[in-house]
């Protein structure tokens, strides 16, 4: 097809990419002799395909605003094919090239790169979201967001591409269920047909964690259905927890508007101290961790008991176990007015405005024990560790 010319005007010129029943190509606008992108979606007699129902959302979506981080609209036109119909979609081409150009070369992103793209990305999601109504992209990955800075720093800015999954919720729904997104980049709630703002939130993240690590997400370890980032790149403290919090699977805890997330990340320090590995837990010792995505319970033997400390999405709950059975257990706050943990020497406590609540109050943990036990209550709870000499 190339040299082929559509709609009287675009002369088709090489070939982006392609699908059953789709194709992408770099095209030359014979009327304002620039380069434009055109794609096209096809579809036989026995009515439009999903690609083209898709291509026309698309269409509309661009129509209906104006960025300079994402595709110009410049035109649409149904095709007129002998076996069945189409429609293409003309808009600007955009100079840069893709955060997946550049992990198919070999290139793994620092943390400074990698808070520069951030950095752009959210500023862009923010005046997407903040449309009225608002705008969801829906399948944020590194294929789909370009550099487009200067060539003495690319990453100054990014621009995202392929809007074909994006929501604009002036739009009826569709008529039926569909999962949109891409395997490994998809928020939970948005793989049960639920996407928010927050689910794109969760897909920069995890773009960022393939561009941290170099790996596939799909291919990292998960724990309780969170990637397990951490044992593969070194990373400051601050920005390894902010991190965290994007790509957390409960939609609770992760960040709600993409402004939230930026404002986070500018008051991370960049030049603090990269994190050390995790402690783990050491060898012989009797405290018994259960994490799961909404809950957690700490055992920790006390003589012939155990403290057991359970918290879930709105509380933090204390109690005693004899010999696997319940004997004692009291409400110690809502998990909302937690705001800190603080370890000195043998102590590990929970700490609020008003209260604090060691959990080694009778020295049944050793220093090596609570180190690993505050990183992991720090990291499941999104509340910093302060270590008091």
């Amino acid at each position: 097809m190339s040299g082929r010319i559509l709609g009287d005007r675009y002369q088709l010129q090489v070939q982006l990419g392609r699908g059953v029943g789709k194709a992408t190509w770099l095209a030359w606008d014979l009327f304002t002799q620039e380069r434009v992108v055109i794609k096209l979606s096809f579809s036989r007699h026995d009515g439009p395909s999903a690609d083209l129902k898709l291509l026309q959302r698309e269409s509309a979506i661009l129509q209906s605003m104006q960025h300079s981080a994402i595709p110009t609209y410049i035109d649409s036109f149904a095709l007129n094919l002998s076996d069945g119909q189409g429609f293409a979609l003309v808009y600007r081409y955009i100079v840069g090239q893709s955060l997946q150009d550049q992990l198919n070369a070999g290139h793994v992103f620092s943390e400074a790169e990698a808070r520069k793209i951030a950095t752009s990305a959210l500023q862009v999601l923010a005046d997407l979201h903040d449309c009225e109504p608002p705008i969801i992209h829906r399948n944020l990955k590194p294929s789909n967001i370009l550099l487009t800075g200067t060539s003495d720093d690319p990453l100054e800015s990014v621009a995202l591409i392929n809007f074909e999954s994006a929501q604009n919720f002036a739009m009826p729904p569709e008529g039926s269920y569909t999962v949109i997104g891409t395997y490994g980049y998809t928020a939970p709630e948005q793989a049960a047909g639920r996407a928010t703002r927050a689910s794109d939130l969760y897909s920069l993240g995890v773009t960022l964690v393939h561009l941290l690590t170099g790996t596939d997400p799909a291919r990292l370890p998960h724990r309780s259905f969170h990637i397990d980032f951490e044992q593969d790149v070194y990373l400051s403290s601050g920005f390894s927890q902010w991190l965290g919090q994007l790509v957390t699977p409960v939609l609770a805890r992760r960040f709600s508007r993409a402004q939230q997330a930026l404002r986070s990340l500018q008051e991370h320090d960049p030049n603090d101290t990269p994190a050390m590995l995790p402690p783990a837990q050491p060898n012989g010792s009797q405290v018994l961790l259960t994490k799961e995505p909404t809950s957690l319970e700490v055992l920790i033997p006390h003589g012939l008991t155990q403290l057991q400390l359970s918290i879930d999405e709105s509380k933090l709950i204390l109690g005693e176990r004899l010999f696997g059975w319940q004997c004692r257990q009291r409400l110690v706050a809502q998990r909302r007015e937690l705001k800190k943990l603080e370890v000195s020497g043998e102590q590990l406590a929970l700490c609020a405005a008003n209260w604090s609540y060691d959990l080694n109050a009778k020295q049944f943990m050793s220093e090596s024990e609570i180190d690993w036990l505050a990183n992991e209550l720090s990291n499941w709870l999104m509340v910093p560790v302060k270590w008091v000499s």
